[in-house]
């Protein structure tokens, strides 16, 4: 009986965490469902939660414009971008027998030049350096829909590693970690260029998971009145929205929600490909993607049985004050918990002030338990008039307070920008400055941008990173013709050993000694 007991509390915090995140959806993604005129309060709930998020989006991209428009503009055409790095470093030498440091890093330049064509899936990236004199180039990095391919300044072969190979490649190198049916899709790598999830995908969240969870809740769920409210100083006449939703009606949309998700075959396609394809670093092998795919359905089925034994005692509670169309105030809370005497209470609580000059906003989200009680506080404005910015956001937790200070002009497609990151916990203190100009004319770019990092013990202008930046529109991508191609993906273990043992690590041993006794001198 204690066996079971402690299994179940060991099981309780992931199925916990599924029914949250449901709940966030109900709560939030509810709210970016459709836009409809109508008197009806629960109507004018979810329309007022989908016109203040489409009002803040787009005065971000007002003022963003130029940036904007050349990211997009990455996608659909061919670009070229060069990116020189430098930095300089004012730290005295310790020992003045040893070599000072500061005389390679503020003598020395890295330039990565990078190549894009998203439609016809090419990409190319050189990597070059001068540290100190001692001239570094000619490693090239190429990416089609089915070559991966490498140039180095130290062999007269192109290698080269096709996507349907990839699998058998990885098994020869390391054949316990991969099998050799695993392989990536090279094209696959292009499709959502950077994107979290694809428009396709976001239609059809939103369509079979908010338009559900729309229709389900009852309008019966929804009271209005009108009532008087201070923000920031301002009586304002705002329509009061208040959404209460029962334990039971919270259960039924969990149950409901869950069981369409572990039964939804396009979800988990969208999961996967997530998996295999959105990682950082690099994608998971298909032994793991389907041992996280039996997880996700282990887990909804987990969350869905503990569904009848989860408590929240007051249900799920949002109130919202409305003007103008745009939300104003709002008070949300709820207490959840797998019984009576272990009850977790979540809450938002706040005011903003939305213009297209200004976007004001201060909130507080707090949480407490039967051992802890928290909360930080998310405040600031952010502001755009005669092409000016000037940005304040902070966020204040426990004694730890970050800020983000900004300063901004634009003026005939240049952007002059002084930005600022500051922490400080009452016993450290630190800053980040970032400053720099951006110009933005048709098909080209270019920008200029410094960091410089400050603590109490370290003065402002003793560390810094230079970043210079030309981007422009090209025709088109330059990959290496299908000749002196060596391909790593058709050869065996025993080949490629051999390979690198007597071709590859001598070429670049030689390579590397020239290097350093040519720029000897330079040292």
């Amino acid at each position: 009986m204690n066996d079971s007991n402690q299994t179940e509390k060991k099981r309780s915090p992931k199925g916990l965490i599924a029914i949250i995140v449901a709940i966030a959806v109900l709560i939030g993604g509810a709210a970016i469902v459709m836009s409809m005129v109508s008197s009806n309060p629960k109507v004018a709930y979810f329309k007022a939660e989908k016109d203040s998020y489409d009002f803040i989006v787009e005065q971000l991209e007002k003022k963003y414009a130029p940036e904007i428009e050349w990211v997009d503009k990455t996608k659909e055409t061919a670009t070229e971008s060069k990116i020189d790095i430098s930095a300089n470093y004012n730290v005295p030498a310790q020992d003045p027998m040893m070599m000072d440091p500061a005389q390679i890093i503020n003598n020395s330049t890295l330039t990565v030049l990078t190549q894009t064509d998203m439609e016809n899936k090419e990409i190319s990236a050189g990597l070059s350096a001068n540290v100190a004199g001692l001239s570094v180039e000619g490693f090239n990095l190429f990416l089609t829909a089915d070559d991966l391919l490498l140039q180095t300044p130290f062999i007269n072969e192109v290698l080269q590693v096709k996507d349907e190979d990839l699998g058998s490649l990885l098994h020869e190198l390391d054949p316990y970690t991969f099998d050799t049916e695993e392989s990536i899709d090279f094209a696959q790598l292009f499709e959502s260029q950077g994107e979290f999830l694809t428009e396709e995908d976001i239609d059809y969240l939103k369509k079979e998971y908010l338009d559900l969870l729309y229709d389900e809740i009852s309008e019966e769920s929804f009271t209005s009145t009108d009532e008087k409210i201070d923000v920031n100083g301002d009586s304002i006449k705002a329509e009061k929205i208040e959404m209460a939703l029962s334990e039971k009606e919270v259960k039924e949309l969990l149950t409901l929600t869950f069981d369409k998700m572990k039964n939804d075959e396009r979800m988990k396609e969208i999961i996967k490909n997530q998996l295999t394809y959105g990682q950082i670093g690099g994608s998971l092998v298909e032994t793991e993607i389907d041992e996280a795919l039996a997880e996700y359905e282990n887990s909804l089925e987990q969350a869905k049985q503990e569904i009848d034994n989860l408590h929240i005692p007051n249900g799920i509670n949002s109130t919202i004050w409305v003007n103008d169309g745009l939300i104003v105030q709002r008070d949300l809370s709820i207490e959840i918990g797998p019984n009576e005497e272990d009850l977790v209470t979540l809450s938002v609580t706040g005011s903003q002030l939305l213009t297209a000059a200004s976007q004001w906003f201060d909130y507080n989200f707090g949480f407490a338990d039967n051992f802890d009680e928290g909360s930080f506080q998310l405040a600031g404005e952010l502001t755009w008039k005669d092409s000016k910015a000037n940005d304040t956001v902070t966020l204040t937790a426990a004694d730890a307070v970050i800020t983000y200070e900004g300063n901004e002009t634009l003026k005939d497609g240049s952007r002059d920008f002084e930005r600022a990151l500051l922490f400080n916990d009452g016993i450290n203190n630190a800053e980040v400055q970032w400053n720099g100009v951006a110009n933005y004319d048709k098909d080209q770019m270019d920008s200029e941008h410094t960091f410089k990092v400050g603590t109490a013990d370290l003065p402002m202008d003793t560390v810094g990173l230079h970043l210079n930046i030309e981007g422009k529109v090209i025709d088109g991508v330059e990959i290496p013709e299908n000749e002196n191609f060596r391909d790593l993906g058709t050869m065996s273990a025993e080949e490629l050993n051999n390979y690198f043992g007597t071709e590859f690590y001598p070429a670049l041993e030689e390579w590397m000694y020239g290097l350093m006794m040519g720029g000897a001198s330079g040292f």
